[in-house]
């Protein structure tokens, strides 16, 4: 049984990795010899977007993982309890990545 959940979780895992690996391919990073300030903001901005969509694609992974413990838990008061704070110590990372994003995008405005 554990055995077939953790190839389930890690095909979720993977199937997710790849997906997420190519909607941040248009991630487009220019270098010259010279840089200004502009330059360096939109590298700045560019890292700073990339981090976020890791970020959240990796809390909705570890949402998909406590649903999936969850209805996996068979009853077992340990097992559901985990797969509670699981699910709860995702959506807290959801939260601090959607705060994080309006921080960022705050911050951009100044600029």
């Amino acid at each position: 049984m554990k055995q077939r959940v953790l190839s389930i979780t890690t095909s979720i895992y993977y199937f997710l990795l790849v997906t997420t690996a190519h909607a941040t391919s248009s991630l487009d990073i220019k270098v010259s010899k010279k840089t200004t300030d502009d330059d360096l903001v939109g590298i700045i901005q560019g890292v700073g977007d990339a981090i976020l969509a890791v970020a959240g694609a990796l809390a909705v992974v570890m949402l998909i993982i406590g649903g999936v413990r969850y209805i996996i838990s068979a009853g077992n008061s340990d097992q559901i309890a985990g797969a509670k704070k699981t699910i709860e110590y995702a959506i807290a990372g959801v939260i601090i990545v959607a705060l994080a994003a309006f921080a960022l995008r705050l911050i951009q405005s100044f600029f």
